[in-house]
């Protein structure tokens, strides 16, 4: 049988050339708008599993539509682009380097004007910590429902991972400048962390949750702009390692002794009589009344206190509802 040869091999160059534009295709740069009013967009540099990662898991568990891009892509995008977005995300990369976030580094003039919405800056790795610590992940899904939770402006979960780990020394957060001057500086694995701030969309976050996971905390911030609160901080050092800014964001005892308390699971007697303690310290502080919140504060120390002799709370955990107290 005769072979046309050069029939084959104007087949085969048909076939390199369609699969040159497919792969050409598959990794096209070009701006990219979101496709619907209710997108996230995350850089995959930042996260583990792209699609797959947590952080895109709870995003679409919320009612989000994910875009993952590249590096490359996302230095294409202009700041139109990124405001097309409920919300930027940055993630954890299992505890990754500085190196990850260098796409955002780079283009940072870019995106951050189009952050109006509320944002969250994360100093630790939750990635790292699920699913073995369960608050890991409740971290990842209250942060994300936080920073979308303004329709029609761009929001920003921002986790800063482990990039300054264990860095004695205070370094200038470069990705963040936009948004003002920000510092931190590495420290020793803490455990204990305490919730000094609420808000409707971290609601399900407690103490409890954020605590205990060896190496709860990886840098803690020094300095913040005017506009950030104190979201989370570690008890030893009562630095604050989550900070946040946005509509209906509250500083102070409320969020953090509601928060500690609801997470310690004792009998419904014990929960009711620190309960009631911490309402009468909310009342005071809504009113302004910070010697009488302390007063208060004194009392439920005592009432803590004496759990802590029954063997009821663990005194980590009660050292982390005290700092709430120091908070006010």
């Amino acid at each position: 049988m005769k072979v046309n040869s050069h029939r084959i091999m104007g087949k085969i160059g048909m076939a390199l050339l369609l699969l040159g534009i497919s792969t050409i295709g598959a990794y096209r740069t070009q701006a990219a708008p979101a496709p619907d009013n209710h997108s996230v967009l995350i850089l995959d540099s930042t996260v583990t599993g792209g699609s797959n990662s947590l952080e895109a898991d709870s995003a679409v568990s919320n009612g989000f539509t994910v875009v993952v891009v590249t590096n490359d892509e996302w230095l294409a995008m202009s700041t139109s682009d990124f405001a097309s977005f409920q919300a930027i995300i940055l993630g954890d990369p299992t505890c990754g380097v500085l190196s990850d976030i260098d796409a955002a580094t780079s283009n940072r003039t870019t995106w951050a004007p189009a952050i109006k919405g509320n944002v969250v800056i994360i100093g630790t790795d939750p990635v790292f910590h699920d699913p073995s610590h369960p608050g890991a992940g409740v971290l990842i899904n209250d942060g994300i429902k936080f920073v979308t939770s303004q329709k029609g402006k761009t929001g920003a979960y921002l986790d800063l991972s482990c990039y300054y780990d264990s860095d004695p020394v205070t370094d200038t957060v470069q990705v963040l400048d936009q948004f003002g001057s920000f510092s931190v500086t590495g420290v020793p694995c803490v455990s204990a962390v305490a919730i000094v701030a609420s808000h409707p969309a971290i609601a399900s976050l407690t103490a409890a949750d954020l605590s205990g996971w060896e190496c709860s905390v990886h840098e803690t911030f020094i300095t913040f702009p005017p506009g950030f609160i104190a979201l989370a901080i570690a008890v030893d050092t009562h630095s604050p390692y989550i900070i946040a800014k946005g509509k209906g964001l509250v500083s102070g005892g409320s969020g953090c002794l509601d928060s500690g308390i609801a997470g310690l699971g004792l009998s419904r007697s014990y929960q009711i009589a620190l309960q009631r303690e911490a309402t009468i310290i909310n009342r005071a502080v809504a009113r302004r009344d910070f010697n009488g919140a302390r007063a208060n504060c004194a009392v439920l120390g005592r009432r803590i206190a004496a759990l802590v002799r029954m063997g009821l709370i663990d005194p980590t955990t009660a050292d982390a509802i005290a700092s709430c107290c120091s908070s006010l």
